[in-house]
């Protein structure tokens, strides 16, 4: 995947160059592109459970190829279909929990990675926020996270169960990493509404690794 990243690359290109690094804590007026190795970030194995968003399936093309880059890594993924109609968020944690339990007995040993595209990925931060993430439960990836919404009655942040979910003082939440991936061309997940959150929660560290980290996707 061709990624861009608003601290790592940076650095590596001054490091490079041999010149000062910037201050990387305010947003970069020109990022930088670089090769995210996803292969590398897992060195155990584990079992992920990918979730669609509110225009695909789990047979969807976007879906599948998900997927397949996944498995080439020597992981599981299990997939499977909201129940219809998606304008009730409670329904939709209740189905994902159901395939949360049957997934940890199947797959005991392994840790666990919840990873969703856009309303897949806000489900998960959800059903996180009601404590029902198993110990298991290591990851949760956001593929486009929906977090901006157009409306005629008003533009809409949804960035407030991010920040409970980041803020929680369940010690299983407060042990989870986020990772969002966003494209740069998401409209409902634009960078200035993608940076305003992310620098809130930079700090955020779980030992000494940050707690959720930002990365982008090019054209997507």
């Amino acid at each position: 995947l061709t990624c861009i990243s608003h601290q790592q690359s940076n650095m590596a290109a001054s490091r490079k160059r041999k010149v000062p690094i910037q201050n990387m804590d305010s947003q970069p007026l020109q990022m930088k592109r670089r090769k995210l190795n996803l292969r590398s970030c897992w060195k155990r194995t584990y079992v992920f459970i990918l979730a669609h968003g509110a225009g695909t399936n789990s047979k969807h093309a976007n879906i599948l190829n998900w997927r397949q880059r996944i498995e080439s890594m020597g992981h599981t993924v299990v997939t499977f279909d909201f129940p219809r109609p998606y304008n009730k968020m409670e329904r939709l944690v209740d189905a994902y929990q159901s395939v949360i339990d049957s997934t940890i007995q199947k797959y005991a040993t392994h840790e666990l990675v919840l990873i969703g595209t856009s309303m897949g990925s806000r489900v998960s931060i959800h059903l996180a926020n009601n404590n029902s993430l198993p110990t298991q439960c290591s990851h949760i990836i956001a593929l486009g996270y929906p977090l901006y919404v157009k409306r005629k009655a008003g533009n809409i942040t949804r960035d407030q169960p991010l920040l409970e979910f980041m803020h929680s003082a369940d010690l299983q939440l407060q042990n989870t990493r986020l990772l969002l991936i966003s494209g740069t061309k998401d409209r409902m997940g634009p960078e200035q509404i993608m940076y305003a959150f992310y620098d809130k929660v930079k700090q955020i560290k779980i030992g000494k690794q940050q707690k959720c980290e930002l990365r982008w996707i090019e054209g997507a």
